[in-house]
């Protein structure tokens, strides 16, 4: 049996496949039905489906690899903070850049499913 800890870590890869391969069925899956997505083009903006970026020809995500993780487990809630190498292009552009992505994973019944996330603008190093 896996812990939740690995759960997450499992869920945390089906997302990066699914948005890698803009599985908007698998995305679907995976997201809260009140899931609330936060950015600097959509503050406090709640969907049902999709982050808004993936599925549309704006954005599209070829590579994410991931640098860094920091999973912090309460009961049924998870907050991942990551920080991602993302490759893609957007509005035709290609684009690379190191992300902070936080997410909040709540267990609903035996899955884990996306409740909130945010990102940052590109991660600079000092």
């Amino acid at each position: 049996m896996m812990t939740d800890h690995q759960q997450i870590i499992e869920a945390e890869e089906r997302l990066l496949t699914a948005v890698q391969s803009d599985d908007q069925m698998k995305l679907k899956e995976l997201f809260h039905d009140e899931l609330v997505v936060l950015g600097r083009d959509r503050p406090g903006a709640m969907y049902a489906t999709g982050l808004g970026t993936t599925g549309s020809d704006n954005m599209k995500i070829r590579k994410v690899k991931i640098l860094d993780r920091q999973i912090n487990l309460t009961g049924n809630t998870a907050m991942v903070l990551v920080v991602e190498k993302v490759m893609g292009k957007y509005k035709g552009h290609p684009f690379e850049g190191r992300y902070l992505y936080m997410r909040v994973w709540k267990r609903t019944g035996t899955d884990w499913k996306v409740a909130a996330a945010s990102g940052s603008m590109p991660v600079i190093e000092f």
